[in-house]
């Protein structure tokens, strides 16, 4: 079989190549340790932890995924737009491709496993996180091709997505495994340049940062060509208006998608039979809204258009305040929406991370004053207690651990220490 040829490659490894059995947030799985790391069992506990978190995504015969990681279909779709000869493909059978390709593109949300959750499970057993350690061991496996294809025809290996910065910290690795340029923000806007410049053996920097200026706005992000992990649809970009100090999305721009572009991704995961999906923002019910205040109509006229193509549906986040204000003060709008999705076909959504992050007023006022808003953030504890309770009678399951001790309406103050 002769396989086609792709100037640019995009690929990352199996943690990320996933659909985690149809189960978007099983994912969090390959966040943990390794179940088993010495003696005799270490291969079987690989087996079983990988069949678990990241069994493997269904190829057509070129090796090309039927589903792939968000982000990387949008770079994908901005590059095919503008006539560039690119595709994503599986990490089994990318190192085919590596040889005739010009540059080869990776991505991750966590390549050295040193973001939270992999940090926190990592510093408590002391074991690498299976990201980290499939993202290693991908990277030994395809070296060989990258550096003889390096040689050869001088490929140019760019490394980027959420979790570019960690290869900043670890320099004698991008030199181990070739990285020439780590490029670090959203890229649809440019990208295009970026690649064309490889293309026409223009020098490129070692390091991009795209910066709040640089942002693309809706019309210039692309519609994606080929299905998401999951039915995976974003309804927004970027942004939230809580301005928490340690979170570094308060520092770009927030936009929301119109009805119509949603549609447009939609149909096209119907089209390829993708009929259970997720939807994805900061801060989901803030949906059409400028601020921390609520847009009903746009939040019905939402959920109603995905309902109407998914047979089930789950929110990527919210925010405890947002649900409690839509209850509350919205005429108990979270009980409308939640009566849009469940039906014959769900009788629950989620899982939604929520964000508690502290249990201390003290901490949660210096920190993320805006946290509560439109509720004082002097009041939250009651915020997330009611909050957690309006999503109990919901029936919206929030992905975090947040909810074991407050579930239910169940008052302590464990969590309040």
């Amino acid at each position: 079989m002769v396989l086609p040829k792709y100037d640019v490659v995009l690929t990352t490894d199996r943690s990320m190549m996933s659909n985690y059995h149809g189960k978007e947030f099983l994912g969090f799985v390959t966040t943990g340790p390794l179940f088993i790391t010495v003696g005799p069992f270490k291969k079987l506990g690989e087996w079983i932890h990988e069949y678990i978190a990241m069994p493997k995504m269904k190829v057509d015969k070129y090796g090309r995924p039927y589903q792939a990681p968000y982000g990387m279909r949008k770079i994908e779709a901005a590059l095919l737009d503008a006539g560039i000869n690119a595709a994503i493909i599986d990490p089994d059978h990318v190192h085919k491709y590596i040889p005739n390709a010009r540059i080869l593109m990776l991505s991750h949300h966590d390549y050295f496993g040193l973001n939270p959750p992999s940090s926190t499970w990592s510093a408590i057993v002391g074991r690498e996180p299976l990201n980290a350690y499939s993202f290693r061991r991908f990277m030994m496996r395809i070296r060989p091709y990258i550096m003889d294809a390096k040689s050869r025809n001088g490929l140019k290996v760019v490394v980027g997505g959420p979790a570019a910065w960690q290869w900043l910290y670890l320099p004698e690795l991008m030199d181990f495994f070739g990285i020439d340029t780590v490029f670090d923000g959203e890229g649809e806007k440019l990208v295009v340049d970026f690649v064309k410049r490889i293309l026409n053996n223009e020098p490129v920097p070692r390091y991009v940062y795209v910066g709040v200026n640089d942002a693309p706005s809706i019309d210039e992000i692309p519609i994606i060509k080929y299905p998401a992990v999951n039915g995976f649809v974003e309804i927004g970009r970027g942004g939230c208006p809580r301005g928490c100090a340690f979170c570094p999305v308060t520092i770009r721009p927030l936009r929301w998608y119109p009805l119509e572009k949603i549609e447009e991704e939609l149909k096209l995961h119907i089209k390829y039979g993708v009929v259970h999906g997720l939807i994805h923002a900061e801060d989901v019910p803030l949906y059409g809204s400028t601020g921390v205040e609520l847009n009903p109509d746009k939040l019905i006229k939402l959920h109603q258009l995905v309902k109407r193509y998914y047979l089930t549906m789950a929110w990527s986040h919210t925010t405890l305040a947002s649900v409690l204000t839509a209850e509350k003060k919205y005429n108990k709008l979270a009980t409308k929406i939640a009566e849009i999705i469940e039906d014959e076909h769900q009788e629950w959504w989620g899982g939604a991370q929520v964000g508690l992050e502290t249990g201390s007023r003290r901490l949660a006022k210096a920190i993320m004053p805006g946290k509560a808003a439109p509720f004082k953030i002097e009041d939250w504890w009651d915020v997330v207690e009611e909050a957690l309770g309006v999503m109990h009678d919901i029936k919206l399951i929030p992905a975090n651990g947040d909810y074991r001790i407050t579930w239910g309406r169940r008052r302590t103050t464990l969590w309040r220490r």
